[in-house]
């Protein structure tokens, strides 16, 4: 959840698409290198990270969204929340 929003935030400032597809995959590869050393050392089950990814996908997606929506209404001339 916080990976992935740190992730998309990276990406809003950068322009080269070498930098973009290298930010997203440190970004997954931390992820589940994470969640599979939890399974890894015993402290969670599979379906418990498998449910937790899923959780922070739909998180993030939300996020992405709000903030796209945020963004689209700001060009159409609304004003900034304060």
């Amino acid at each position: 959840m916080i990976v992935g929003t740190i992730v998309y935030l990276l990406l809003l400032r950068q322009s080269r698409l070498v930098t973009r597809v290298w930010t997203i995959v440190a970004g997954t590869v931390f992820v589940v290198s994470v969640g599979i050393s939890r399974v890894f050392l015993g402290h969670h089950w599979l379906t418990d990270v498998l449910a937790a990814w899923a959780l922070g996908l739909a998180w993030l997606a939300l996020v992405i969204t709000a903030h796209r929506l945020y963004l689209t209404a700001l060009h159409r001339g609304a004003r900034p929340v304060r």
